[in-house]
C-alpha cells in the first residue's frame, strides 16, 4: 500500500485546521 501525497497533504492540512480551531476556541474561552 503506497500512501498518496495528496492524501497525506489533506491529512496535514486538516490537522493544522483542527489545531487552529482549538487555539481559537481556547482564546475565546480565555477572554471571557
Amino acid at each position: 500500500m503506497s500512501s498518496h501525497p495528496a492524501a497525506a497533504a489533506g491529512r496535514a492540512q486538516h490537522a493544522v485546521f483542527a489545531d487552529s480551531f482549538k487555539r481559537r476556541s481556547l482564546r475565546q474561552t480565555d477572554q471571557e
